[in-house]
Parts: structure tokens; sequence; C-alpha cells
């Protein structure tokens, strides 16, 4: 198509800097036009060589006179084409994650959660659920301002996007709450990961010129569930999780749990 543009002379058909999914536009062009591409050369009267092309698009280009605004008008329409599809995926983006950490929403998230419990039942695969909570976020918020509380949420969810594998799947659950799925996951292999987490979230500390010089560590407490070990369902998963999460704070935060290893003190608890 780009080749077409130039023996025809028109400039304003720039088509070799405009991409799709990583292919150049003059491929789509030419797959979209049929026999775009086949084009012939003759001799106008004035002995001049000239170009026109058999294509399904246009019927009237089967005179010897070009008829240039045909093409010009398939290369505008393919291109606004192109830009109403940019902007339809740069509106999903937006949607599925959230401004501030750049995680998955909720929303978003329960409906790959669904389809991932489902792969699992399905084939016999094994999957974890980890909640993850900041500590302390309120005294953050209340004692340094919500612009250092955002400064912290983007760091944590910043460690938590560059720290897992591309087959896993965190969200911003709510407020500080973040989830995060492990496809094809055992709790021991999940604990792995949480460790990971750990390690590298308590390495954050909060600007000294907020805190008057003082170092201050963020840390994180975490709940894992794991199917089917300790649940048979999406919703049972989750509430497995947050039963380990609520253990760990209830013992000092800062660490992690499994459901199945601390059942027993979740039914204490749940006694009190």
């Amino acid at each position: 198509a780009y080749q077409i543009a130039q023996d025809l002379g028109i400039e304003e058909i720039i088509l070799g800097n405009l991409y799709i999914g990583g292919c150049s536009l003059q491929t789509h062009a030419t797959n979209a036009a049929g026999d775009l591409a086949k084009y012939t050369y003759y001799y106008n009267d004035s002995g001049m060589r000239t170009s026109t092309t058999k294509y399904k698009i246009s019927t009237a280009l089967e005179s010897r006179s070009w008829d240039f605004i045909s093409l010009q008008q398939f290369a505008s329409q393919m291109a606004l084409s192109i830009d109403n599809a940019r902007l339809f995926e740069r509106v999903q983006e937006l949607s599925n994650y959230d401004e501030l950490t750049h995680l998955p929403v909720r929303r978003y998230f329960n409906e790959k959660f669904a389809e991932e419990i489902y792969r699992a039942k399905r084939f016999d695969l094994t999957l974890s659920l980890m909640i993850i909570d900041i500590d302390f976020f309120k005294q953050i918020n209340d004692s340094y301002g919500h612009q250092i509380g955002d400064w912290a949420l983007q760091e944590v969810s910043r460690i938590i996007r560059t720290s897992l594998r591309q087959t896993d799947v965190p969200c911003r659950f709510g407020g500080d709450e973040m989830v995060i799925m492990l496809p094809s996951t055992n709790s021991e292999e999940a604990k792995i990961i949480a460790r990971r987490l750990k390690e590298r979230i308590n390495a954050i500390t909060l600007p000294t010129k907020y805190t008057g010089g003082e170092e201050i560590h963020i840390s994180i407490s975490q709940g894992i569930a794991s199917f089917p070990s300790d649940a048979g369902s999406a919703e049972e998963l989750l509430e497995k999780a947050d039963q380990a999460l609520y253990v760990v704070k209830k013992n000092g935060r800062g660490v992690f749990a499994v459901y199945r290893e601390v059942a027993d003190q979740v039914q204490g608890y749940s006694k009190e």
C-alpha cells in the first residue's frame, strides 16, 4: 500500500509509521484491500509511465483516470478506525486498573478469579489466594498526611507488580487492602512469594523529610489460603485467607500465615 502511494505521487499518505499490535499498517491495509497490492503499469498519451490498481474496494479504478481520492479516503478511514480501536483499548485499560496503584480493580480481579477457580476445578489444579494489609496505614495517613499515604500505597504496589510472575493477578481490593491470586500454586509455594514480598516491602522507608529525619519502615500482614486444601469455592477461599490475615493482626502484624496452619486459632477467636 505504501509503494502504491509512492508510485501515484500521493505524498500525504504515510502508512509506514503506524502500527497495530506490532504489525505495520501497510500489511493490514493490503490484507483489507484484497488485491490492493496487485497493480499494473501502462503509458498515457504523453508517454509517461502511470500506474493503476485493480482492487475490490472501488469499481471506479477500472477507468484510465485514477481516482486518487478513493485511496486517500481508504487511508483516512483506516487511520480513523485505528484511532478508535486504540481509544477503546485505552478506555478498557483505565476501567480495569486503579489509577493510583496501577493494579487491577476489584471487578476485573473477580472475573479472572472466577475463571481460574473454574480452571482449577476442571483440570484438578491448585490455586492460592493472598490478602495483604499495610500495617498501621491509618496512622501513616494521620501522622504524615494522605499524600504520604498515597506514596506508600504506590511503593507497595510497585513492589507487588515487580515481584510476581506473569500468571499471578494482583488487585487493589479496597483502601490499603490488596489481593493476589496465584494460579497453579500450593500453600508452600505461596509462602515463598509472601516471604519475598515481606522482605522487599520492609525495605521501603517513608521519606525522611516528612518524618523529621526518623527512619520509618513499611511492613505488611498477609493471609494465605489455598484451593482445594483450604476451600472449595472462590467465596470460601477469600474468606479463609481473610481469617488467616485476622490471626496475623491479632498476633502482632508484619508476618504471614496460611489458613490451614492457624485454623485452630481462627476457631478460638471466633468463640471469643
